[in-house]
């Protein structure tokens, strides 16, 4: 570790334990209880499932050992595993991803939708730790590890589905492009060959396919995706919500970097203007799309909930949203960046959220998280320090709410 590497996780770490010292009084917020009642079962070897848990307990699992190594069961003990689980692996991994970028791990740690969920006993952070993992041994072409991990990660959040089969996507077309024609070949041809070539994929992709046959075991199993009594307000149907509110919050993130690209969007509805009836079609397939109507997005102490009623209680409103909306899509159109394979994670975001009708930020983490990886710096480098200064001050106006119980995410 050098003396960047040391200065950095300093800072990180002070914020990190100066943040759960002041939050060691404070009472359960939202999702906590049902995590830190699952968590204090399993502390007393109970294995029964919290009757309101909606995801399988394999972060209350890893979260409640800890507790039971070191004799500890209190809400603060489970923040504070919790809190050094992030300091110690995800933060890391994450820096580690960014070849060492200090700038874009600032970018992440106070990224403004994240900050608050360092310190408390939810799962989304820790789901996205076991997805980084399993794409650092996707970058390394270590396809066993990369599907242990992403499998795992199904027993934190169940939609990681999504992103499993986004990872065997990229292996796919990324390291065996030829099995794709050679499969085609086969088929037209009706050669037998066409089963070796599917087996020596098969025999690649294995730890993946035993991921998905067990998931499927377990959907059998449980009749569904969902645990616990409140399968009826998580339904399998498709909504637009999660995918239109998804680019608000992007813009509200970024909002120096976003503003700092206004020419570029200029400049390339001047060029594209070909595509204006697509982007025309998808501002009035989303006002015809873009409904409230999930009851815990009806409580106004929740800042999504604030943006969610203000912007569909008027059609003037919703307008203003779609044109906020249109313009971050734009935005990322026309930024550049070090993966080509960003559009298919977008593709893949929009199946992963579609599936939710709750609008919740917590289901972004994954895919802003993705964003701030592959996004190539701006020309200006004060863009950037300004997008950290204004995600400091929004970090810090968002847990002095938390801290207050005056607002939450």
């Amino acid at each position: 570790m050098n003396k960047n590497d040391f200065i950095l996780f300093f800072i990180i770490g002070l914020i990190l334990f100066s943040g759960h010292y002041l939050l060691r009084e404070q009472s359960k917020y939202s999702d906590e209880r049902p995590h830190s009642e699952q968590i204090s079962k399993l502390i007393n070897n109970n294995i029964y499932l919290e009757s309101s848990l909606t995801v399988i307990p394999g972060y209350h699992y890893i979260i409640s050992m800890l507790c039971k190594i070191f004799n500890l069961k209190t809400l603060n003990d489970m923040r504070m595993f919790t809190t050094i689980l992030y300091f110690i692996f995800l933060i890391p991994i994450f820096y580690l991803s960014t070849h060492k970028n200090i700038i874009k791990t600032l970018q992440f740690f106070f990224l403004p939708i994240i900050f608050v969920f360092w310190f408390l006993v939810y799962t989304d952070l820790t789901s996205l730790l076991f997805i980084l993992i399993s794409c650092m041994f996707l970058k390394y072409k270590k396809y066993n590890f990369a599907g242990l991990f992403i499998s795992l990660s199904l027993y934190i959040r169940q939609n990681n589905l999504f992103w499993m089969f986004y990872i065997m996507f990229v292996i796919f077309i990324h390291n065996n492009k030829r099995w794709f024609i050679e499969i085609l070949d086969l088929l037209i041809q009706g050669n037998t060959k066409i089963f070796k070539t599917l087996w020596e994929y098969i025999k690649i992709m294995k730890v993946f396919f035993i991921g998905i046959l067990f998931f499927i075991i377990y959907f059998l199993y449980n009749g569904g995706i969902v645990l616990g009594s409140d399968v009826k307000n998580h339904p399998i149907s498709f909504h637009f919500g999660n995918i239109w509110f998804f680019f608000f919050i992007l813009f509200l993130c970024f909002l120096p970097i976003m503003l700092y690209r206004i020419n570029n969007v200029i400049n390339y509805v001047k060029n594209n203007k070909k595509y204006m009836p697509m982007f025309l079609g998808i501002f009035l397939i989303g006002l015809g799309t873009f409904v409230n109507t999930h009851k815990y997005n009806q409580y106004p102490m929740f800042l999504r909930n604030k943006f969610l009623l203000f912007f569909t209680s008027n059609p003037l409103y919703t307008i203003l949203f779609f044109i906020i909306v249109l313009y971050t899509i734009l935005c990322v159109l026309t930024m550049d960046y070090n993966n080509k394979y960003i559009k298919y994670i977008f593709i893949f975001n929009v199946l992963y959220l579609g599936l939710s009708w709750l609008i919740d930020v917590r289901y972004y983490f994954i895919a802003i998280t993705f964003f701030i990886l592959m996004k190539k710096r701006e020309k200006e480098l004060y863009i950037e320090i300004y997008q950290i200064i204004y995600s400091i001050f929004f970090s810090l106006f968002m847990f002095y709410g938390m801290y207050q119980w005056l607002i939450f995410w």
